[in-house]
């Protein structure tokens, strides 16, 4: 359903105008500021169901009439207020009941404000994107390309799960990077150190024990010598603990004890030395590992950037070059938000448009646009045709010359003027 002809009289700028716009395609209303071009298109939104502007000055009645395939819509507005009426165009004469109610349901979102979509948050764009398309993701698939070390939220968006699936994973591998850095680092500080193998110092320890116990028998035999000589009338019994004593030391061998513990100190260095190469080991071991988680953690993001990419190449957004990454939406490879104006209102245009039911009315209408060049309007011509909508937008243009729709003092002064009543 397109809108196939208008008439509008006495409304805010507006004398007299009657338009029969192409089916589709852009209808530019060309003039000068204060010609008439918003208020003709907010006279559309009017007779639509929309607020109805006011008379034009010195006026006592004002009528939108505008026909469609299937509707003839007439506003009536006086002093006193506004009546609209709507007809089947198959049974004229019999005015429809709730008109407003039908005609909300005819209307895309933004029909009639295309640039609400380019002043809301980022968040709410890219929500607004994702109620015109369809992304067939498959979370569990996803979660089974992450091995599972993700945690995902059921109530995010697709994209939105994707994305942080994919950050969980380079915060993962920025933390392994990291201990590989680290293990490099203390891998450097064993540059001097050789292999060696750790000395048994155990033993050592027991034959230094044996030694001292040897010293001290020694001792105690020359205490137990003096005695026998200083105690005579104890000779027999001291003679006997002598005699067991020396039975005692002839089991136990010599032992040269500064050796033992010259030995002693060696080990200890050695076992010293073999500490830090077993460390050197374990690094080298933990730095292997850890490259490997790296890479995995890589060969991951890899797959998650590849299945986003392959989800993104079967989705049909409302315009080619859309994507969405870093919470925000980017059009041919560069935020929105710093894209050109021109290349906004297109996505912005293709939003809206994705937006309209498919029985509604295939029309948009953009209110004070940006200055575009030749270039952009071709552009927007060339996506209203091949979408089969009406694209009505107001060009401030000075000169009649190349306008199809020209209006000067609220009235048409070029274009098709064809009204049938």
């Amino acid at each position: 359903m397109k809108i196939k002809k208008m008439a509008v009289r006495n409304i805010a700028r507006i004398v007299e105008i009657d338009i029969e716009p192409q089916d589709s395609g852009l209808v530019e209303i060309c003039g000068k500021n204060g010609a008439g071009k918003t208020s003709l298109l907010r006279s559309i939104f009017a007779a639509f169901g929309g607020e109805v502007p006011e008379l034009r000055d010195g006026a006592s009645r004002g009528s939108v009439r505008v026909e469609t395939e299937n509707l003839l819509l007439s506003l009536t507005v006086t002093p006193k207020g506004s009546r609209l009426v709507v007809e089947d165009v198959a049974t004229p004469g019999q005015p429809l009941r709730s008109p407003k109610t039908l005609l909300k349901s005819i209307f895309g979102k933004r029909a009639f404000d295309v640039f609400a979509f380019l002043t809301a948050r980022p968040k709410e764009q890219i929500d607004i994107l994702l109620n015109v398309v369809e992304i067939p993701v498959d979370l569990q698939y996803l979660l089974l390309l992450c091995e599972r070390r993700v945690e995902i939220n059921a109530g995010a968006s697709v994209i939105e799960c994707i994305n942080s699936a994919y950050e969980q994973i380079g915060n993962e591998r920025r933390i392994c990077n990291r201990e590989v850095k680290r293990l490099q680092g203390l891998i450097e500080t064993y540059h001097d150190i050789v292999d060696v193998e750790a000395v048994d110092i155990d033993e050592l320890l027991q034959l230094k024990e044996k030694a001292i116990n040897r010293l001290k028998i020694e001792q105690q035999l020359q205490a137990e010598l003096r005695e026998i000589e200083r105690l005579t009338r104890l000779l027999e019994e001291a003679n006997g603990r002598a005699t067991t004593l020396r039975d005692t030391l002839a089991e136990l061998a010599p032992y040269p004890l500064t050796e033992i513990e010259e030995q002693i100190a060696k080990a200890r260095q050695t076992n010293e030395l073999a500490l830090k190469c077993r460390e050197k080991r374990q690094a080298i071991d933990d730095l292997q590992n850890k490259n490997r988680e790296s890479a995995k953690l890589t060969d991951i993001m890899q797959k998650i950037s590849s299945y986003k990419v392959d989800l993104m190449v079967h989705t049909r957004f409302p315009i080619d070059g859309m994507d969405i990454k870093s919470g925000q939406i980017y059009y041919n490879g560069i935020p929105l938000s710093s894209a050109c104006g021109a290349e906004q209102l297109l996505v912005a245009t293709a939003i809206a448009a994705a937006e309209i039911p498919a029985d509604g009315l295939q029309a948009l209408f953009i209110f004070d646009p940006p200055q575009l060049d030749s270039a952009s309007m071709a552009l927007l011509e060339n996506f209203a045709q091949e979408r089969g909508i009406q694209l009505w937008i107001a060009k401030v243009q000075e000169e009649a010359s190349g306008a199809k729709i020209f209006l000067q003092e609220g009235q048409v002064t070029k274009g098709n003027t064809k009204w049938i009543e």
